[in-house]
């Protein structure tokens, strides 16, 4: 939710929002790069962050991608999800809710 706050910029949020849970069994591969083996991973125009996410995307290395977030950093992370890996069969997610923001995030203080 972080992400989409500082992404908007702007304090004007998408409405109609959804999310799930998802539960990856033991046996799913999940890959987490360390920020250094990413050089250049937080700098602002994402390119090295796109670039080793795309490559891992089509090199179906694993299900999952846990990397840092720049909202959160350094204790929160994103998780990224293949949906073209053959074990995505394997991800268990829950049924779809709205997402409810609180109103105070829309509006910028001035």
């Amino acid at each position: 939710m972080l992400e989409q706050l500082a992404r908007a910029q702007i304090g004007i949020l998408p409405r109609g929002q959804q999310w799930v849970s998802f539960h990856l069994g033991p046996d799913v591969r999940i890959e987490a790069p360390a920020s250094e083996d990413v050089p250049q991973w937080d700098a602002p125009d994402d390119v090295a962050a796109r670039v080793y996410g795309d490559a891992w995307y089509d090199a179906q290395r694993s299900v999952a991608l846990i990397v840092p977030s720049m909202v959160g950093r350094p204790v929160e992370r994103n998780i990224l999800l293949n949906q073209g890996h053959p074990n995505f069969v394997r991800v268990a997610v829950s049924e779809v809710l709205p997402l409810e923001w609180d109103d105070r995030l829309r509006e910028r203080n001035a």
